[in-house]
């Protein structure tokens, strides 16, 4: 079963650019533009092995929330968090394991940990 990558994002040139570089790695990729949707397809797909998501965007489900909820449920499934504004109140509540990246982030250093966290 091929490795699935979720990229989380509401900014569609930010979602588009990180889905191709993974795309070009190799990688499956579905790109979301909001937890609602990314919990939908976690829920429908077992392949997923690594979401990649901002924090904030529209919707029921944030970044946050998301990343917590899919540590829980799905503790197999590597987590990739990307925002504008870290503070550490926010980096303490990330879930244990969960990487973070600071916007802007260099594309190709998000790249190459999540291929290294799906082997």
């Amino acid at each position: 079963m091929a490795s699935l990558v979720l990229v989380v994002e509401d900014e569609p040139l930010i979602r588009f650019n990180v889905a191709e570089a993974l795309r070009s790695e190799g990688l499956e990729v579905v790109g979301l533009a909001n937890g609602d949707d990314a919990l939908q397809v976690i829920q429908d797909r077992p392949d997923v092995k690594a979401i990649f998501t901002d924090i904030n965007m529209p919707g029921m489900i944030d970044g946050l929330t998301l990343v917590k909820f899919v540590k829980d449920a799905y503790p197999g499934i590597a987590l990739f968090v990307a925002y504008g504004r870290p503070s550490t109140s926010l980096l303490n509540q990330l879930p244990q394991g969960a990487k973070f990246y600071a916007k802007p982030y260099k594309v190709s250093e998000l790249v190459e940990a999540i291929k290294a966290s799906i082997g």
